[in-house]
């Protein structure tokens, strides 16, 4: 038997749409005639097969929620579910949606709950179809989708379940969102922090970073799926660490100089990665319209200067901007400003081998160090700071893989800037799947005088999800 290993750092952040929220009482909280039932909602499913209940209950921020409660279920027809539905929120065919809300169930047979908008007058789907499984925790969940057709007054927005089981169901939002109908699942969010960037020096090493090809749209083999590179220790610009990347192209590389892509159909493709830009993790928040500036200091090895490299920054839904640089011997910082058009980007930079117009006469091989890199907004860098103080971040050197049953997992998490504060601590909580916890790991982090020092300690997992 394998078990996948998932490994999350929870960040908590506000939401907001600035849309008109469709659904009536929200919150589940109003109970206007005191029945202990939500005003506006109701649960449905046949009664001579199911036992339900909708009460009112305990919400994620201690005030009102919906319970959905069911004790007794048997199959039998299509309507034999416990079911928590409002009527009558209206769509317009070929609009674009988007519904989140918060919930939690305990003991529920699959951990799964579906959910649907269906127009009741001829019982067809407006859009709106999927499933998510809920944990024993409060776990926020969100569901785009364009709507199929005008549905003004029949509708029933549901989420159902197929067995015993209690769900709770909070902070309901279904607003139309306008032209942006998707957005990505990882959004950083950039309220209140300078540089967008989190672990933007690699002071708490790989954390947050991975790797693309520059031109991984060309050929029919998947993007890169690890941080090609490593962490050079004692040689940063900003503190003691930067990221140093070699690259060597064929034929004289060796399988560990140059990442290879392949494809086994329908074209069959094996095709060196030329130019594989360290990107960060994760979706930035950015304002379409405004300019932002990514900057970051490179260097080569000494006395190799005139090697190529590329800053780049890919929009949500495909927009790019890319500018080449060519960078010395010494650190320099080199910068690309750009006016995004989309509200999420990510960032990359990395040696750029491949041969062009603008790039005639790449070198063979290159040694490329990165450190202190910087999106801001504004039309030019400023001085450099870290986007946290202190930072943590959750190290291996192999969580793309799967593990068998008994195979121990080896996890490091890293700390920069900690402060001097008695008493403080610092634990990892280790869940499975369904967010049940397994294990809590205490972390002895000393305190350092220099932030730029990297304090690790190692925990092991076995086949859970970790969450710090």
């Amino acid at each position: 038997m394998k078990r996948c290993l998932l490994v999350s750092l929870w960040l908590a952040a506000s939401m907001a749409f600035g849309a008109d929220n469709l659904a009536r009482n929200p919150s589940l909280e109003a109970d206007a005639n005191n029945d202990g039932v939500p005003d506006e909602w109701q649960c449905a499913g046949d009664s001579r097969l199911v036992t339900q209940s909708l009460t009112l209950d305990k919400g994620r921020d201690g005030k009102r929620c919906a319970k959905l409660a069911c004790t007794k279920f048997a199959a039998g027809n299509p309507a034999a579910h416990a079911m928590l539905a409002q009527l009558g929120i209206p769509v317009k065919r070929g609009a674009n949606c988007r519904v989140s809300f918060w919930a939690r169930a305990e003991s529920i047979e699959c951990d799964i709950v579906s959910i649907a908008l269906s127009d009741t007058s001829v019982w067809a789907s407006c859009g709106l179809g999927g499933a998510f499984a809920p944990s024993t925790e409060w776990q926020r969940f969100e569901f785009p989708f364009q709507a199929t057709r005008d549905c003004p007054a029949k509708s029933r927005f549901q989420l159902w379940f197929g067995s015993t089981g209690t769900l709770w169901v909070d902070d309901v939002e279904f607003v139309e969102s306008g032209p942006q109908a998707l957005r990505p699942g990882h959004i950083i969010p950039a309220a209140g922090r300078k540089n967008l960037i989190p672990n933007a020096s690699f002071e708490v090493g790989e954390a947050g970073w991975g790797s693309i090809g520059a031109d991984d749209g060309a050929h029919w083999a998947t993007p890169m799926n690890a941080l090609f590179g490593g962490i050079g220790v004692g040689r940063g610009f900003h503190g003691e660490s930067c990221l140093a990347i070699k690259l060597v192209q064929p034929p004289g590389a060796q399988p560990h100089e140059v990442p290879v892509a392949f494809f086994d159909y329908y074209e069959l493709t094996r095709k060196p990665i030329l130019a594989p830009l360290a990107a960060n993790i994760g979706w930035i928040e950015v304002q379409p319209g405004k300019p932002y500036t990514l900057s970051a200091y490179l260097r080569t090895d000494e006395h190799k200067p005139g090697v190529p490299a590329r800053l780049a920054a890919r929009e949500f839904e495909r927009g790019r901007f890319d500018k080449l640089v060519t960078v010395s011997d010494k650190w320099e910082r080199h910068s690309l400003t750009f006016t995004p058009r989309q509200p999420w980007c990510f960032v990359a930079i990395g040696p750029d081998l491949r041969k062009s117009q603008e790039n005639p006469n790449p070198p063979q091989s290159a040694a490329l160090f990165l450190d202190a890199i910087q999106l801001e907004q504004g039309g030019a860098p400023s001085e450099f700071t870290p986007r946290e103080q202190p930072e943590f971040g959750i190290v291996s050197p192999s969580l793309q893989r799967v593990y068998g049953q008994s195979e121990a997992v080896h996890i490091g998490v890293a700390a920069v800037g900690l402060p001097r504060m008695p008493g403080a601590a610092l634990e990892v909580v280790l869940t499975d799947f369904f967010g049940k916890e397994v294990r809590r790991v205490p972390l002895n982090f000393a305190a350092s005088h220099h932030s730029e020092r990297i304090a690790k300690q190692g925990i092991r997992g076995d086949g859970a999800r970790l969450g710090a």
